[in-house]
Formats: C-alpha cells, structure tokens, sequence
C-alpha cells in the first residue's frame, strides 16, 4: 500500500527488511521523538498516519496484515510507544491526496510472522483527529493532529434534542425489523439480535441495553481463532510467544450519555450500506444530533444528499443482516426461506 502524497521510488534501499529502513531513514531517533512525543501548549500530538482506501468508524474493530517494511516498522514503533496509537485516515493514491480528518486508532494485538516477512496486528477505533500539519512522509507519514469529538450538549434542551433523535431512529429501526419479520415469517421471530452488538449497546432502548451486557465479546479469542484456521499465525508451536496483547482503558470506562449516543449514532452508521464518501462526511460532523438525523434520513426517506442511494443502502444494508439472521434460523431448523 502506498501512502498518500509519496509514491514507491523512496522505498528503494529500504525493501529488504525493517531494519534497513531505520537505518535509511533515521528511524531510531524518529521512534525517540514519537515515544517523546506529548500534548503542546497548543493541544497537537505527532501522531503516524496510515492511509487507506476504506473509512473506519469509532468503536471499529481493525485487523491489518501487514509485509511492507514501512508499515511494519511503523507499527515496531507504534507497538514500543507508551500510547499505542495511530491514525487512519481515506486517501486517494491516484490524486495522491487524503483526508484531514481521520480515525485515531489504538493498538491491541502485534504478532509478527517472520516466515512469511509480515505482521499481523488488531486495532480498535477510540476515536478522531484533525491533521494540521504533516510532518514526514518517509518512510510513512508522521504528522501534528489535535483530537476531535462531537460538541457536548450546552443546555438541558440540546441534550433532550439529541436524546428525541436517538430514540426515533431506536424506533425507526424496530419498525424495519418488524416489517422484515412479516416478510420472513416462515422461520420464527426476528429479534434485537438481527443487529450487531455495538448498535445493541449504545441504543437507547435501556431494556436491549441491559440484555445485551450478558454477551459482550472481548473480541480477542475470536479474532486469532479466525486468523489461526486461516493459516496467518505462522508456526502453531510459537504462535503465542510471538504475539503481544493489550489492555484498552476504553473497554471498561463509563461514557456519558452524549458519549452514548455518539456511539450509537456511529454503531448505525456501520449497519448501513453506505459509500466510503458518505461515511467520512459522517466522521466530519462534531453534532451527534445531526449526525443521527443523517442516519434516520438515510434509513427512512432519504431527505439528505443523493436521497434515493440513501433509502437503497439504508434498506438494502439492514435487508443483509435480516437474511442473514433468517438463513442462520432456517439451517438451525432444516429447511431454507422461501
């Protein structure tokens, strides 16, 4: 993969390995300055950036197999660095361009695969930045960005407005169910499980909430079964002293209600088949309210921009996960829907 802005040819001396692209590049006192690296007067960070073609979501998990010895020494650093964080952000290799808002990712698993010259490492979304200057692009791109959020509620009212509008979405989404389970009626009732975990967490509904506490994923032992059966890990013998494992704070905090329904509005966000371009201007927006009004358009009636490419992906993307759970019912009971 290449990053933005730079093409192969500065990648010439240093293919061979990771270790000959610290020496090339001075890479040992670029690891100095990122573990050095810290808040400023100004509320910058250095931070590397990895540029993809895909959009990532807060609260995404991300698993990245990795050969290209720039990347794998970003992450060597990543992985030695008291934070453990990174950015993502959309890029255009083409227009050798990218965005100016990305996703801040933090690291929670490394295995390196030196048989196969690759490293395998899992990441989880926590949040956003904004770059505001770049500071390096070889051997990857480094650069000062602040932290963004969506702005908190000021009044009693703003937060009762955003509270309206996760809970008609809430109920906009059950609705769908409810039609989708008159359409596939023939195997039994479709319930809350029809939607993913996250989107189950961070509704509204506090009843779906609480019942979905009792089947929250850690994530880590399906995500290496998966990698394991797929023939990734390498040697089954060394797979786990080759493998580093962390702690996220963020699996236990306990977020505010505004942060919930950010996270909600994010969770929707991702159940939707909606653009790449269509996801970042969701990742742009700072109003939570704003961004779920965007979400019940899409899934309703399509009043936002390109309204009947919304109401489609909307529709289709939920129609997904509804056949999903339909054909999972229907193998359980022998016989396929109609």
């Amino acid at each position: 993969m290449s990053a933005a802005g730079g093409g192969e040819s500065h990648l010439e001396g240093i293919e061979t390995s990771s270790a000959a692209a610290e020496r090339h590049t001075g890479a040992h006192s670029l690891g100095e300055a990122y573990q050095k690296a810290g808040y400023s007067e100004e509320g910058l960070h250095h931070l590397p950036i990895m540029p993809l073609s895909k959009v990532k979501l807060p609260q995404e998990t991300i698993s990245l197999q990795l050969f290209e010895p720039r990347y794998r020494l970003l992450f060597k650093l990543v992985k030695q660095a008291s934070s453990r964080r990174f950015g993502l952000v959309m890029a255009d290799q083409q227009q050798g361009t990218m965005e100016s808002i990305g996703s801040l990712c933090e690291l929670t698993h490394y295995i390196s695969v030196p048989e196969r010259r690759r490293i395998l490492v899992v990441a989880r979304v926590i949040g956003r930045f904004e770059t505001r200057r770049i500071i390096s692009d070889k051997p990857f791109i480094t650069a000062m960005v602040h932290n963004i959020a969506d702005e908190p509620p000021q009044t009693f009212q703003q937060a009762a407005d955003i509270s309206a509008a996760a809970m008609r979405l809430w109920q906009c989404m059950q609705q769908v169910k409810e039609l989708a389970g008159k359409l596939y009626s023939h195997v039994g009732p479709i319930g809350d499980q029809v939607y993913s975990t996250e989107v189950r967490r961070w509704c509204p509904d506090r009843q779906c909430f609480a019942a979905s506490q009792d089947h929250l994923p850690t994530g880590q032992a399906d995500v290496f079964e998966v990698l394991s059966k797929a023939g990734l890990l390498g040697a089954s013998e060394t797979a786990h002293d080759r493998l580093t494992e962390y702690f996220t704070g963020q699996s236990v905090d306990e977020p505010t209600e505004a942060q919930r329904h950010e996270r909600f509005s994010f969770a929707v966000a991702r159940t939707l088949d909606m653009s790449d371009d269509q996801l970042q201007e969701l990742l742009v927006m700072r109003s939570t309210a704003q961004r779920l009004a965007a979400m019940y358009d899409a899934l309703v009636d399509g009043r936002g921009a390109e309204p009947k490419r919304a109401v489609k992906a909307g529709r289709v993307g939920l129609k997904r996960s509804f056949l999903q759970t339909s054909n999972s019912k229907a193998s359980q009971d022998g016989h396929l829907p109609r």
